[in-house]
């Protein structure tokens, strides 16, 4: 997932500020036990 959201991303500093947070949030959806719930979100953004 995180590469998909940084696959536009040209700028070297944005590109590894945004890979920071991004590895950031999802290790506390794990631990927080919100992946789940996140999971089910955007497969109903999809529809």
């Amino acid at each position: 997932m995180i590469d998909l959201v940084l696959h536009g991303v040209t700028s070297g500093h944005s590109l590894r500020s945004y890979r920071t947070g991004l590895t950031a949030f999802f290790a506390w959806m794990r631990m927080s036990g919100a992946e789940r719930r996140f999971r089910l979100a955007l497969k109903r953004l999809g529809k």
